[in-house]
């Protein structure tokens, strides 16, 4: 048995570490946040969606990687209360949902098979067919 495997009393995580961040907040100040983070999520996914349909020239990546950051460090906090814990845990999968769907549909466009794009352009092209012909 080496000696760091003795079984002598482990002091808490915070003790351990003096700069652990990890603390308790009160549930004012966690709830306030999870809103906050739930309007900046239907923000940014508005924003992608307006991107998707053509209204912006940029996905908002920016916004995007900072609500992940803001995110992270919420889930970096302990949450006491089960039904904030809950609400949380519910944006983060929604977060993760959104986030596959914004990455498929990127891909989706720069491979040129993005529905919407591929039924423009038939549109497109059905429409100087007509035009053509006159």
């Amino acid at each position: 048995m080496r000696s760091s495997d003795s079984p002598r009393a482990r002091l808490p995580a915070a003790r351990q570490n003096p700069q652990n961040t990890e603390r308790p907040s009160t549930s004012g100040s966690i709830a306030s946040r999870i809103d906050d983070l739930e309007r900046t999520t239907e923000r940014v996914r508005g924003l992608y969606e307006s991107y998707f349909l053509g209204l912006e020239r940029r996905p908002p990546e920016q916004a995007r990687q900072q609500l992940h950051r803001r995110l992270l460090e919420t889930q970096a906090t302990t949450i006491v209360n089960t039904a904030l814990r809950f609400r949380f845990q519910t944006l983060m999968q929604r977060f993760t949902l959104l986030g596959a769907y914004w990455s498929r549909t990127m891909r989706e466009i720069e491979a040129g098979t993005y529905r919407r794009d591929v039924l423009k352009a038939e549109r497109h092209l059905a429409e100087r067919g007509r035009t053509g012909r006159r």
